[in-house]
């Protein structure tokens, strides 16, 4: 009876071996997309507070939740889109900053690549009246270059 085991157990030990043997070494999961942006003035993307400066972030899948990588000059910040749009933009890649009251809010990422729109949280407008909201001067959309890292 421990003859039969100790077979066993050799044949299993040498069948492991040749298996693995045969395996490749897993390969790190590599982004789906790199690159980098400059803000020129703060912005405020989802709930992170971040300076004007150069960014460079990593997006491992365009899947939702879509998280997002972005190292700044305060760090790191990790993002997450709120949706997906495949609404067509014949444009570049572009980060679109929104501006209301004079606090700038990411609010879309547009990869031309993948051509999809990766929506973001903004804060929603209060409810002010109708004198208030025009001295405060129209809301406006800029639109900042987004550059895919080089391999």
């Amino acid at each position: 009876m421990k003859s039969n085991r100790s077979h066993f157990v050799a044949l299993a030990s040498l069948s492991f071996l040749v298996l693995a043997s045969f395996c490749s070494p897993v390969k790190a999961q590599t982004a789906a997309y790199q690159g980098s942006f400059r803000l020129p003035y703060e912005v405020t993307w989802q709930d992170a507070q971040m300076p004007a400066g150069e960014y460079t972030f990593t997006m491992k899948s365009k899947a939702l939740p879509s998280r997002m990588v972005v190292h700044g000059p305060n760090g790191t910040i990790f993002v997450s889109a709120i949706a997906l749009s495949d609404e067509h933009s014949s444009g570049n890649s572009e980060l679109s900053v929104e501006t209301r009251d004079g606090k700038h809010y990411v609010r879309d990422l547009y990869l031309a690549d993948f051509d999809l729109h990766f929506r973001y949280s903004v804060p929603k407008m209060k409810d002010l009246s109708r004198e208030v909201l025009l001295a405060q001067g129209p809301n406006t959309t800029d639109h900042l270059a987004v550059l895919k890292a080089r391999k």
